[in-house]
Parts: structure tokens; sequence; C-alpha cells
């Protein structure tokens, strides 16, 4: 809206007069407002309007786009020298590249995969021919006679127990001869019962030959003793009777040391002294077990001590 320019040229001072309204389209202008809403209303006007708003729009325009970056030109000649210039490779190209180089990658993998099936055949053949080969030479061993010689020399028991060893002493025998001393009470009371008496049975055969011994344990785990009595070779029972006569016989006789210590250091049989303090210490552990729960755990240990020391080594025996 405003004036006219072909009055506004022709009379300059219109430009301090009223405005005037003025339609392009239809080469139509006035001072007044209702008059130009009047021209807006008729069939010529909106006739023109209609046809204008039909006509080709820009977007019916040809347009040029570079394939590598998506600019836009609107004459071939501005492409073309864009083209020149432009240095980002074309998304067809990058494509086949990259076809390119999974194909190549493909290839390799199948060329790598045949490589291993024939690693594979390969290394089976191997194993087959190796199963082969070790089954004819068992067939081959098999067929070939061998020579075996086997002296059969087995350990013979009766014969060690009654020919080797008819000469050896009875058990009871040998304690009864077994003298002890005040020092062995002593050290009794200081090992503790299982050890002290296990030692005193120890020291009566260790120093023996074996052919001499009173008792031989032929499996150690199996418990397995033999002792000779009455000059009978006897093999101990599940329930030990023999083995708990030597243990107690023993005791007995450490037992008996009790006055000689008492005889050594008068001063025990007085209350409240450090030699009576030494004379319970000394008796209780002589005395052993106070339960038979105690005195079948204790047989127990000692016997294992005294086996230890009489187990037979039957290889040597044989060669």
């Amino acid at each position: 809206m405003g004036f006219c320019q072909s009055e506004l040229q022709k009379n300059p001072r219109l430009k301090n007069e009223k405005p005037c309204f003025e339609c392009k389209m239809c080469y139509f202008h006035t001072a007044n407002k209702k008059d130009f809403e009047r021209h807006e209303k008729t069939k010529k006007h909106i006739n023109r309007l209609t046809n204008l708003s039909m006509k080709k729009t820009p977007d019916d325009e040809k347009i040029y786009k570079c394939k590598q970056c998506d600019r836009t030109y609107k004459d071939y000649s501005g492409l073309w020298r864009h083209i020149q210039k432009c240095d980002i490779p074309s998304v067809e190209t990058s494509a086949n590249t990259d076809k390119n180089t999974n194909d190549e990658l493909l290839l390799e993998l199948i060329k790598q995969n045949k490589e291993l099936q024939q690693i594979l055949i390969d290394k089976t053949d191997e194993f087959q021919n190796t199963v082969i080969e070790q089954n004819n030479k068992i067939i081959e061993l098999t067929n070939k006679p061998t020579i075996i010689n086997n002296t059969n020399q087995q350990f013979n028991l009766n014969m060690f127990l009654n020919e080797t060893c008819k000469d050896a002493l009875n058990i009871m025998d040998v304690l009864n001869s077994l003298q002890l001393k005040v020092e062995d009470f002593e050290e009794t009371g200081r090992l503790g019962y299982v050890e002290g008496i296990s030692r005193i049975i120890i020291n009566c055969i260790k120093d023996m030959d074996v052919e001499k011994r009173p008792m031989h344990c032929t499996d150690f785990k199996r418990e397995t003793l033999y002792i000779k009595d009455e000059n009978i070779w006897t093999k101990e029972g599940v329930d030990k009777n023999n083995f708990k006569k030597i243990v107690k016989r023993v005791a007995q006789l450490n037992l008996c040391q009790l006055p000689n210590w008492q005889k050594k250091y008068p001063e025990s049989v007085k209350v409240n002294t450090k030699e009576n303090d030494e004379y319970v210490k000394l008796s209780l552990a002589a005395l052993g077990s106070r339960t038979n729960e105690e005195e079948e755990k204790f047989m127990n240990k000692i016997m294992k001590n005294v086996l230890k020391e009489v187990v037979l080594d039957k290889k040597n025996m044989i060669n």
C-alpha cells in the first residue's frame, strides 16, 4: 500500500497527501480504501489472481546436482565448474571400493579354509598311520615267542619262622630277664606312658639279630604280628591279647622302680615339697590309663611304635 509511482513522479507534493491504494496485477489504483477493497472482490481481480497461482513455479525449474557432495546449481555450467574443484569421493566409487575389498577378504577366507581342511586331512592320515603301525607292532609281539625266566621266588613265612628263626628267644623270657633302672622310670615320666613303655620294649629287641628276635611284623598296614612264646610262633589275633600281656609286664617292671626312686629322693614323702610333686607326676605316668577306653587307646599306640622296629624287609630276604 502507498502512492502510485507515476503520480509521485508527476507531483512530488503528493508525499504529504493521503496514501494511494494500488493493485499492480490489474493496474488499478485509488486513494479510497473502500474502493480498493471493492476492487479486490471483482471478478476481474479474482480471475487474474487464480491464473497467476497456476503459472510455473520456481520448483518446476531444472536443477543440476553434484553426485559427490549433493550441491545444486541452476545451470550446467555452474555444476561443471564445481565438479573440477570437488574432491569428495563419490558414493558409487566408495561403494565399489568396499565391494572389491569384501570380495578380496571372502576369497582369502575361502583360501585359508581350504588350507585348514588340508592340514586336518594330513593330521588325520598321520594319526591313522601311527595307529596302524602300533597295532602291527602289537600283533608282531603277540605272535613272537618269548621266554620268561620266572624263578617264582616268594617269601616263605613258615620256613622263615620255623627254620630261620628256630633259635629265637621267647618274649616272656626276654622280659623276665629285663633289668630296669631308676633312669628308665624317670624317662617314662618325662616321655609319658605311651612313649616310655614303647622305648623300653624297643630297647629290649632292637639290638638283637633278626633270627633271635621274639617278634616279627610281616605287614605293617594290617598290623600283622607274630610273637614267639613257650617255643611256639603265634599270629597275634584281633583282640591282641598276647601283646597286651607284653605291655602290662613292662609297665609292671617299670612301676617297680618307684621304691628305688623314693630311696634316691627321701624328701618325696613330704607333702608340699618339690620332690613330692615329682613323685606324683612320675607315679601317674607309670600307672598309665585310668579307664578301659584309655587303656585300649594307649595299647594301640604302643603297638604301632613297636611294629615299626620289627617289620620284616621281605625283598631283601628273598634276594
